[in-house]
């Protein structure tokens, strides 16, 4: 409310109202991920989109879907999570997106609590490029069945950027690692349960093919 003081009857008055409208609501893969696990309530970057997270919490324990948790500012105020960066990619394997709006403590939220279900974890990292039209893994890269993905040809689309480097790494965590590696790209805590950094990546496209899939590549203006 926005109030004003009045001379007469009740000495103040309300000069305006304001609201937070739920309009991106629409949009109802952003809020959560589905893990091999169940659901997880993730953590949107743009504060206009927090109230959508508190309404879908309650869809899913209305439809009793395995909800595993929900990732808030007290875990850490650095953690974010959107359901456009995630995908179970096979039996043992996830894939998470992390950049300009999943964070890596948003990876490690999942880690640590074990929600993923999956061996391995690879997150899809992306360091500079951090644009709007590549913001989320699924902005550039899906799955058309277990052989084939289709993905952004990040050597044309390099050629309209030359300031930033567009193609990303990968970081492949491992829930049965004995030890791990280190990073000087990521940084990760030792609370991260059971998963381990075991292997990098120089790009995304030694990542696919090393999983044995066949990329059909698509340029920036199809994108």
């Amino acid at each position: 409310y926005k109030l004003k003081p009045t001379e007469l009857n009740t000495f103040i008055e309300p000069t305006s109202i304001s609201f937070k409208p739920l309009g991106n609501l629409i949009f109802c893969r952003d809020q959560q991920i589905t893990t091999a696990k169940g659901v997880v309530i993730g953590r949107a970057r743009s504060n206009q989109r927090a109230g959508e997270h508190i309404i879908m919490e309650q869809v899913f324990k209305n439809l009793q879907s395995n909800l595993l948790g929900v990732l808030t500012e007290k875990y850490d105020k650095d953690a974010f999570l959107e359901g456009g960066d995630y995908y179970v990619a096979k039996k043992d394997l996830s894939l998470l997106g992390v950049g300009l709006r999943t964070s890596m403590k948003g990876a490690e939220y999942l880690m640590e609590n074990d929600f993923l279900g999956t061996r391995y974890l690879a997150v899809v990292y992306d360091k500079e490029d951090l644009d709007q039209q590549r913001m989320h893994l699924d902005t550039y890269f899906n799955f058309l069945n277990d052989k084939y993905v289709i993905v952004l040809d990040f050597d044309e689309v390099q050629k309209h950027y030359k300031n930033k480097k567009i193609e990303r790494k990968v970081y492949l965590f491992d829930n049965k690692a004995d030890k791990g590696i280190d990073s000087d790209d990521i940084k990760v805590t030792n609370s991260s349960g059971k998963y381990k950094l075991v292997k990098i990546y120089d790009n995304f496209y030694d990542f696919l093919k090393e999983n044995k899939y066949e990329l059909i590549k698509v340029k920036h203006q199809q994108q």
